[in-house]
């Protein structure tokens, strides 16, 4: 019996070694390039895991006067790494853990910069390793005001990957749109000196764990703003009803929380100040975003996709970036008061 049962310990304590493996790549080497503007710089960081690495998404999480911070979401970093990088703009890149499903880049800069945009590829190679390449277009930072500077904001762009959410009279979906304004109002918020997040960047589901369930789902998207110990969170979204005559702005808070319920209202007025649309007014609602996060949180509803009119606003780039630039003037408010 013993000479039987030994082979099986051998062999449970073999895959609990190889899940270990899976789930923890460390860094082996770091390369970095820059190319340089007048008051930017696009620099490419090419790391070498030395395992798999599934996904990472980058997201500016902090940037400070002297430090940017870049969220990898998918890689798991068990130890400190140190690497240092000979450019004008950037001396230091750091690898650390940063929660169960996060390692953080932090980047120690020569020059006062922001990120503009950062961009994350990765690349499998036939030993099994990974090669991720960040792609980070730098610029001086922005005077900021309306009291957002150095702020973290969440920004949660509704549905994605396997969930499209509402589906318009033309065929367009509510993930594209709410990803692009919350896309353009991170690059705004940046501007400002903000620190952004988002949940998702790409067209995908924001959990990693398969098959997940819709209330799996929006956990994953609280998780990522109560790691992050977010200032406020804003979550958003597009609404639908059966008649494509209902039309309208609304903008939710979870009832009792008195900043939560503030930040709608700032951002309600500031859509309402942009948009000739109904005021459809600001409303609790006991949503599992709101419900769930402990700092001041919204949902807001941008306008109808089932409406024909409100859809073609929709679609298009330059409402988009209006959307985003009321939401930030609300933001703004805001911080301000």
């Amino acid at each position: 019996m013993k000479k039987r049962i030994m082979p099986i310990i051998m062999m449970l304590i073999g895959i609990l070694f190889a899940c270990a493996v899976t789930h923890a790549a460390a860094v082996e080497k770091t390369e970095y390039t820059v190319r340089e503007g007048t008051n930017s710089a696009v620099v490419n960081v090419m790391i070498t895991f030395d395992s798999k690495i599934t996904e990472v998404v980058p997201c500016v999480v902090g940037a400070t006067e002297s430090q940017l911070r870049v969220l990898l979401n998918g890689a798991h970093v068990v130890d400190v790494s140190r690497n240092s990088l000979d450019g004008k703009y950037a001396k230091e890149i750091i690898f650390q853990p940063a929660g169960k499903t996060f390692a953080e880049a932090v980047i120690n800069c020569t020059k006062s910069m922001r990120i503009a945009e950062c961009r994350g590829e990765i690349r499998t190679q036939t030993d099994g390793k990974s090669i991720v390449i960040l792609t980070m277009s730098l610029a001086s930072h922005g005077d900021g005001s309306g009291g957002i500077k150095g702020k973290t904001i969440i920004l949660d762009a509704g549905h994605g990957g396997s969930d499209c959410g509402a589906i318009g009279p033309s065929g367009v979906y509510e993930k594209d749109i709410t990803l692009a304004v919350a896309k353009e109002l991170q690059k705004q918020l940046i501007t400002e000196g903000a620190n952004v997040l988002m949940t998702r960047t790409t067209d995908r589901d924001v959990s990693h764990r398969e098959g997940a369930s819709v209330g799996v789902e929006l956990g994953d998207r609280v998780v990522v703003a109560e790691e992050l110990q977010a200032d406020v969170f804003v979550s958003i979204h597009l609404n639908s009803f059966t008649s494509p005559d209902i039309g309208g702005v609304e903008t939710y808070y979870y009832q009792g929380s008195q900043e939560g319920e503030r930040l709608a209202y700032a951002v309600q007025k500031s859509l309402m100040d942009q948009f000739d649309l109904k005021d459809r007014g600001v409303k609790t609602a006991n949503f599992y975003l709101l419900r769930n996060s402990s700092m001041p949180s919204i949902l807001t509803e941008l306008a109808f996709i089932s409406n024909p009119r409100e859809e073609q606003l929709l679609i298009s780039s330059n409402a988009q970036a209006l959307f985003a630039q009321a939401i930030l003037t609300g933001l703004k408010q805001y911080f301000s008061a």
